[in-house]
């Protein structure tokens, strides 16, 4: 199934509708976790300086997502428990854009 944002395109494969498995792409990974879904992320090793796998480990040992790579995804599936995982707060950029719009001269609406 493929998700479309106006930021990202997602693509998923769903199971049952109750999971999804996407690559370890930023976008990807935060808008899936917006889902409210169970989430495997593969990461892209082939990508300069494997940057996906930092940010797909992270949130995996926050307890967020799976994390797997191409190899070793059947096992992840394998051995993961939906149960175990925790939602991921959405944050709230409203105190950044104020500092930034501060910083840059913007009036304060």
């Amino acid at each position: 199934m493929c998700y479309h944002s106006d930021k990202h395109l997602i693509w998923t494969l769903e199971w049952s509708l109750t999971g999804s498995i996407c690559w370890a792409g930023s976008g990807s990974i935060f808008e899936t976790l917006q889902l409210g879904k169970p989430l495997i992320v593969v990461v892209n090793e082939d990508l300069m300086d494997n940057h996906q796998s930092e940010l797909a480990e992270e949130l995996a040992e926050r307890k967020h997502l799976y994390c797997a790579h191409p190899q070793t995804l059947h096992q992840t599936i394998s051995d993961m428990n939906v149960e175990s995982l925790l939602p991921y707060p959405s944050g709230d950029a409203t105190p950044v854009a104020k500092l930034m719009n501060t910083f840059l001269g913007f009036p304060d609406d």
